[in-house]
């Protein structure tokens, strides 16, 4: 198992969208799968992180067996398209994921940009989605932050 490999050798995948800009390679997307327990399931999914390593540029589940209509809709559009735009770092630069809550989100509170709606009915299965973010975060961040000092081109040691 990698998470039982010293720091330095750990080998997690990471999909880079790399897009041609004039004449260079750039790379406009990271792709980490992300995976955990839901209420009834293991949840599989991605999630895609634009190139800052801070702003999710999209998240999806291809894999789960929650209840139709509850814990299941985290495979819709909507409870998706909901982690848009969100951050995972806070102002220090710490990591702190996203926070699926329970009902609505409140646009004006201060945690906003790492929090989503939650699903009624759904609540262990959203803990699940939120506990796997955090931990298949955690598992990349020590990368991510090479990355983000320049000490790694192209997502290439």
């Amino acid at each position: 198992r990698e998470a039982d490999k010293p720091l330095e050798k750990r080998r997690y995948p990471v999909f880079l969208r790399i897009d041609p800009v004039k004449g260079k390679e750039k790379i406009s997307a990271y792709c980490i799968p992300i995976y955990g327990k839901g209420l009834w399931s293991s949840l599989y999914g991605y999630l895609a992180l634009e190139p800052d390593l801070n702003t999710v540029k999209g998240l999806t589940f291809h894999k789960q067996g929650e209840t139709p209509g509850l814990g299941a809709e985290i495979q819709s559009r909507w409870f998706q398209e909901g982690f848009k735009g969100k951050t995972i770092l806070d102002e220090k630069g710490r990591l702190v994921s996203i926070t699926v809550l329970k009902g609505k989100l409140d646009r004006s509170s201060p945690q906003a940009a790492h929090q989503v709606d939650g699903i009624s009915g759904a609540t262990l299965t959203t803990r699940g989605v939120t506990d796997l973010l955090m931990k298949s975060l955690m598992m990349y961040e020590p990368y991510f932050t090479m990355i983000r000092r320049g000490g790694v081109e192209h997502g290439r040691r």
